[in-house]
């Protein structure tokens, strides 16, 4: 009797092993490009005329232009590991802003709550919640623009990419 328990226990526990190795797997942040992806329709919605495939602080970026305002868009990592890169790479007639869930700041990017924002965004999708990665975004601004009069908060969030085994199996 006792070993009968024992295999259906050890069938059982193989069974859910099987089932969530195949319905949960790696979640991968998004990249630069996926993100500039799925922020491009906010600016070009807004008038801007977009650039693709530039760089910018060593990072990747598109050119968002208006008018006399040109606006680089440089996607960033949460923990503000690029700041001084972007800060290196500027001229003296471009100023530099960062764009996290609405909130705009200059020069200083927002650290705790990107953070922990990311942390807790990548650890619900790592247990099967849907939820989505909200982009730090570095704007380096040439011109004339008035960035503290864009409507940042609908700036959209990225969807985490997961793998599960079974996509990388079938």
């Amino acid at each position: 009797m006792f070993s009968r328990f024992r295999l259906i226990l050890a069938v059982s526990l193989g069974f859910l092993l099987l089932v969530k190795s195949f319905s949960y797997g790696t979640v991968s942040n998004p990249t630069p490009q996926e993100i500039l992806t799925h922020v491009e329709p906010y600016w070009s919605s807004r008038g801007f005329t977009i650039v693709e495939g530039l760089h910018i602080g060593g990072r990747e970026a598109m050119l968002a232009g208006r008018d006399a305002c040109q606006i680089y868009i440089v996607p960033v990592a949460p923990q503000g590991w690029h700041q001084a890169a972007l800060r290196q790479s500027l001229d003296e007639s471009q100023s530099l802003w960062y764009v996290f869930e609405g909130k705009i700041t200059r020069d200083e990017q927002l650290r705790w709550r990107p953070m922990l924002n990311y942390y807790a965004s990548k650890a619900l999708r790592n247990v099967g919640f849907d939820v989505n990665y909200s982009p730090v975004i570095a704007l380096v601004t040439n011109g004339e623009c008035e960035i503290e009069n864009l409507d940042v908060a609908n700036i959209p969030s990225v969807p985490f990419d997961t793998r599960t085994l079974a996509d990388v199996l079938l």
